[in-house]
Formats: C-alpha cells, structure tokens, sequence
C-alpha cells in the first residue's frame, strides 16, 4: 500500500510530554526544549545547593517559555541559558556532570544560532 502526498494546515507531535504546534511558518522547536529536558535531568542529579538549584531551575523555566511559542523568544533563551551556565559553572557542576551538561548545551547553542534572527 502507498500512501500519496498529504497536507495538514496544523500538525501537532507530542514529544517527551511536550505538545509542539508545527503550523506552517512555526518554528519546529521540538528538539530545542527535548535539550531542556535533558538539562533539568542532570540538574536533578547534580544535587545542588537549594537556592542554587531553584536558580538554575528558573533559567531553565525561562528558556521553555521562550521556546514554547509558535516564534520561539532565541533571544530570551539565549540569556537564560548563559545565566543558567555560569550558576552550574560557579557551583562546579560542569566537573560532575561533564559531557551531561555539554552535549544538551552544545545542542541548544547550535539550534540557537540556527534559529536566531
């Protein structure tokens, strides 16, 4: 069986817990907030300081709500995630977690600049 051309006018995937409106001119922003998630994983293990942890936590909350718009806020982003790193960065946690923290932030960073302005 062959399945032809189809058209949406809005498709909607379901991701990780994250419903991602794909309408035509929408940026796919699906794998963007995918690193996010990975990120709150590692920060829960990281096991920081309460008032550092909630910190970070916020960054990350920033960072999802400018990506979970139908034009995500890069900008926006971009400001809480370097916010973000330095937090993790002062506290040491780049020499816990390594490649955990890196490979997420490297994958945001490029889906950043391709998506910036």
């Amino acid at each position: 069986m062959e399945i032809g051309k189809q058209n949406a006018n809005t498709i909607y995937n379901n991701e990780r817990g994250y419903q991602v409106n794909n309408s035509p001119g929408a940026t796919v922003n699906i794998d963007a907030r995918m690193r996010i998630a990975e990120l709150r994983d590692v920060l829960d293990e990281l096991r920081l300081p309460p008032t550092m942890d909630a910190a970070a936590q916020q960054e990350l909350d920033r960072a999802d709500a400018a990506l979970d718009q139908r034009y995500p806020d890069t900008a926006t982003a971009a400001g809480a995630l370097d916010r973000f790193t330095r937090l993790l960065s002062a506290a040491g946690a780049f020499a816990a977690a390594g490649q955990s923290l890196s490979g997420p932030l490297r994958a945001l960073g490029d889906w950043l600049a391709a998506h910036s302005g």
